[in-house]
C-alpha cells in the first residue's frame, strides 16, 4: 500500500510537470511560477519559502530554469527517482514537439526533392 502511494505522487509529479512543459510558453519564469502555484498553493508539497529557494537555485545554476527547478523539486518531493520522474516530464513535451516538426520537415524536403526530379 505504501508503493502504491509512491507511485500515485511520482504520476502526479510527472503528469504535473509534463502539462506545464507542454503548456508553458514564455521561458523559464513563466513556468518556474506556474510550479508555484501547482506545488505550493495547489499540492501544498512545498512551502512558500522553498519555492523561493528553488527559483534562486534554478537562476544561479547552469542550463535550463525549467530543467533545473523539476530536479530540485522531484528530488525534494520523491529523492532521486522523484528528480528523474520530474526531468522526464519537463524534457518529453520539447523533445516531442520538436521531433514531429523534424519528421514533418524531413518529408517536406524529400517530397519537394522527388518533385524537383521529376
Amino acid at each position: 500500500n505504501i508503493m502504491k502511494k509512491d507511485y500515485s505522487k511520482l504520476w502526479v509529479l510527472f503528469k504535473s510537470m509534463f502539462a506545464l512543459s507542454a503548456c508553458t510558453f514564455g521561458g523559464g519564469f513563466v513556468i518556474v511560477s506556474l510550479m508555484k502555484k501547482r506545488y505550493v498553493e495547489e499540492l501544498k508539497w512545498l512551502e512558500e519559502d522553498e519555492m523561493l529557494d528553488v527559483t534562486a537555485i534554478t537562476q544561479s545554476a547552469p542550463g535550463p530554469l525549467p530543467v533545473n527547478a523539476s530536479v530540485i523539486i522531484g528530488y525534494r518531493i520523491a529523492g532521486i527517482i522523484g528528480s528523474l520522474t520530474a526531468i522526464l516530464g519537463t524534457i518529453l513535451p520539447p523533445m516531442i514537439i520538436i521531433s514531429v516538426i523534424s519528421l514533418f520537415n524531413f518529408v517536406r524536403i524529400h517530397i519537394s526533392i522527388l518533385h524537383y526530379r521529376s
